[in-house]
């Protein structure tokens, strides 16, 4: 959260990355605190200097500051959620989260759009826009984020394998039997595709085709099948959300490790990071899984943590997997 509010600290949105400045930094091997010296740069200094806390090594990393429109409508939705569940604990920063997330709301919906696509920009704006007044309204209950979300439903469903799990969850927000009905019907039309996928291959999951692996995608899916299942379980059985957790605990192609270091029989414990050299792991870590080589070799090379397409890990990859257990353990126990 303090990582996302730096942004709009410093320059009144959010950034879309940080990363080492040079090569040698970025393959870097050890404690990532030694990637640099620790000090901000300062171009007045020589290069072995170092005086006042600062030093005249440039070894800072950089901040790309490219502002996007459906980025900064993910990260409203990332803090208006942290403002909400950070209240009673750290009031202060709640308050910062939720204050941020509104104003960047307002300089959005009274600007054109701006597209800067980067790597990890989401793109897909009106399904990001619809998640940030979703969660907005589950803030505030305010009409505003209730028509947005009325007038984007016809776009938005366009990315219904993004969203769909956000306009689910929003029915009972919305109280509108005419909403519920536009969300159901999109939700029909999108499971007759997923149904083929899901026939596709011997796992149950709708599996795409990468040269990534595709583990923590979905994880993703399940989050919104989550949702889904809650508002319509006859369209969206919980069965859909156990299959990704199986997937993710060895049920996939190329092995049947776990794709979770330190989680099941067996499970993937070379991992791709600053310590890969050491050929060890995180507990809990979750690496994205068997990536594809083409034309249709699936792969899962373990142990070997230098792939990072099969064995990084990701914090948002451990924290939807996380969100699937805690589903399917709710769905099994409730």
């Amino acid at each position: 959260v303090e990582n996302l509010l730096t942004g709009y600290r410093i320059s009144g949105h959010s950034y879309a990355g940080i990363i080492a400045g040079t090569l040698e930094q970025y393959v870097h091997l050890g404690d990532a605190c030694t990637m640099t010296d620790n000090l901000a740069y300062d171009p007045k200094l020589a290069a072995d200097k170092v005086k006042d806390g600062r030093s005249g090594k440039r070894d800072d990393r950089w901040v790309f500051t490219s502002r996007d429109s459906s980025l900064e409508y993910l990260v409203i939705a990332s803090l208006a959620a942290a403002g909400r569940i950070l209240k009673g604990y750290d009031d202060e920063l709640a308050r910062e989260c939720l204050a941020t997330a509104f104003k960047a709301w307002r300089y959005e919906q009274e600007h054109e759009p701006v597209e800067n696509w980067s790597a990890y920009v989401p793109g897909r704006r009106p399904a990001m826009e619809a998640l940030a007044a979703c969660v907005l309204l589950s803030c505030t209950g305010e009409e505003e984020y209730k028509e947005r979300l009325r007038a984007l439903l016809p776009e938005a469903a366009e990315h219904f394998f993004w969203v769909g799990g956000v306009f689910a969850r929003a029915i009972s927000y919305m109280q509108d039997e005419s909403f519920t009905a536009s969300v159901q019907a999109a939700a029909v039309a999108y499971r007759e595709n997923r149904e083929k996928e899901w026939i596709s291959n011997p796992f149950g999951v709708p599996y795409f085709h990468n040269i990534w692996g595709v583990g923590w995608l979905l994880q993703r899916y399940a989050l919104q099948e989550y949702f889904l299942h809650r508002a319509f379980p006859d369209l969206f059985p919980a069965e859909n959300i156990f299959q990704v957790v199986h997937y993710a605990l060895g049920c996939h192609p190329a092995s049947n490790l776990s794709l979770v270091s330190g989680v099941g029989a067996q499970s993937v414990t070379a991992t791709y990071g600053v310590n890969r050299a050491e050929y060890s792991y995180i507990p809990g870590g979750n690496v994205s899984g068997p990536s594809l080589i083409l034309p249709d070799f699936p792969e899962l090379k373990s142990p070997y943590p230098f792939l990072w397409q099969q064995t990084e890990y990701v914090m948002s990859g451990a924290a939807s997997y996380i969100f699937c257990v805690l589903a399917a353990d709710k769905l099994l126990n409730t």
